[in-house]
């Protein structure tokens, strides 16, 4: 929580701010420090030349900014994301 204590500053005109009982003087902010994780699951655990497997990624929590660059393949490509 932020606070500002009433009659600590003054405006151009030398008002003193508030003290509370005339407006809000307090903020609480909640900040998200838990990290998100991502889990993978495939269709297939072994495949042919050839063969496909659907992936799928499952994210602990909302993202805007997961793209298909953010992936690494090896021994294979990645197509329709």
């Amino acid at each position: 929580m932020i606070s500002v204590a009433s009659t600590t500053f003054t405006d151009a005109a030398g008002n003193d701010n508030a003290d509370g009982s005339e407006g809000n003087n307090t903020a609480t902010i909640t900040v998200d420090t838990v990290l998100p994780t991502i889990a993978l699951s495939s269709s297939a655990t072994n495949l042919k030349a050839g063969q496909t497997a659907t992936i799928t990624f499952t994210i602990s929590e909302s993202v805007i900014d997961f793209a298909v660059g953010d992936i690494t393949v090896s021994g294979g490509t990645l197509s329709s994301f």
